[in-house]
């Protein structure tokens, strides 16, 4: 809350230790996190990497076959 929220003062080696671990952490997010949840795409390959626009032409196309023929009978 707003009410919690404090100011305390800190000498600069204290500064500099928690912005390098602050650094550190954020480095380390960053590995921990897929590369695919970082570049906000959601449709991707089997293997995570995204999709190509030919892959996404070639199973549109069987989609759209399979219903054709559904529709068909």
């Amino acid at each position: 809350t707003e009410s919690s929220i404090r100011t305390i003062e800190l000498d600069q080696e204290t500064l500099s230790v928690l912005t390098a671990h602050r650094e550190t952490q954020k480095k380390e997010k960053e590995k921990a996190v897929p590369f695919h949840k970082r570049d906000g795409l959601v449709f991707r390959s089997q293997d995570g990497r995204p999709l190509r626009e030919g892959a996404i032409r070639i199973t549109k196309n069987r989609i759209l076959k399979k219903l054709y023929q559904l529709l068909k009978k």
